[in-house]
């Protein structure tokens, strides 16, 4: 099974957190900043990236981690998904959606609380849940969480909602 090794950021500022939000014909859907891996990229290299390459944003040094997600896709193309989510502060910079990669898309920095509701309206439940109950409070840094899919999902959603 191929493993694709993610990196979403919560990114805070302010008391707030970034929310990412796309408008598509038939759905519409927030996220959090995030990637699939480059080859060979460090983790620490692919957090700021992530967060500058989608808002132009720069972020300070100091990065926590929030918890893990892996999600076994069972399907026609099964795999692996290992998502490593991030806390950030946002350090300096513009807010600034680049539309090139994310279609159609705006960004927000919205209240935690917000951010917990997004995350319970996630098309995904193994997505939701861990962001829901870590934004909540409810489960301490680091967490590491599993999940089985076994039909053949949004492959595009699962990407954003980690």
């Amino acid at each position: 099974m191929k493993t694709l090794p993610c990196v979403y950021v919560i990114v805070r500022h302010n008391g707030k957190i970034l929310t990412l939000y796309q408008r598509e014909k038939h759905r519409q859907s927030w996220f959090l900043p995030g990637d699939i891996m480059n080859c060979r990229e460090r983790l620490v290299d692919a957090i700021p990236r992530v967060v500058s390459q989608t808002t132009r944003l720069s972020i300070d040094g100091d990065v926590r981690l929030a918890y893990v997600s892996c999600v076994d896709i069972h399907g026609r193309a099964p795999c692996r998904l290992v998502a490593f989510v991030f806390e950030v502060n946002v350090r300096d910079g513009m807010l600034t959606v680049d539309d090139s990669a994310l279609m159609k898309c705006d960004a927000a920095f919205v209240d935690v609380e917000d951010a917990i509701e997004r995350a319970k309206g996630l098309p995904s439940n193994p997505a939701g849940e861990p962001l829901f109950r870590y934004l909540n409070g409810d489960v301490p840094p680091g967490l590491i969480w599993e999940a089985v899919i076994h039909n053949e999902p949004d492959a595009e959603n699962l990407r954003r909602a980690a």
